[in-house]
């Protein structure tokens, strides 16, 4: 079985991702790493490797401002790994410009 790399499918990414953003996946898949400072993690995880646990998947809150909406989502069922999606309008369509990784600290109140 020949693996895949699931940010090289652009088309397959393109319902959901940003032109722009595409685009600048295209540029960084190109890139030599032996040259230039390409990421070694998962664009929209922010994580190499993934646990089974994070196919339990949660909005956990939003926030908008001029620049796009962020979208904090979750992942495994203890919510050990955050990120926040920054997602705009293209076409009239919701798609991811941006992720970001976040660690989120619970807060005491609501355990």
């Amino acid at each position: 079985m020949i693996e895949k790399n699931p940010l090289a499918d652009y088309s397959g990414l393109r319902p959901y991702v940003t032109s722009s953003t595409i685009d600048a996946l295209k540029k960084s898949n190109a890139a030599d790493p032996n040259t230039e400072d390409v990421p070694d993690s998962d664009m929209f995880i922010k994580a190499q490797d993934y646990s089974e646990d994070w196919q339990h998947i949660e909005i956990v809150s939003s926030d908008f401002d001029p620049v796009c909406t962020q979208v904090y989502v979750s992942f495994g069922t203890k919510k050990p790994h955050t990120v926040i999606d920054c997602m705009v309008k293209e076409d009239g369509v919701w798609k991811v410009q941006s992720v970001a990784g976040q660690a989120i600290l619970p807060n005491v109140i609501l355990k």
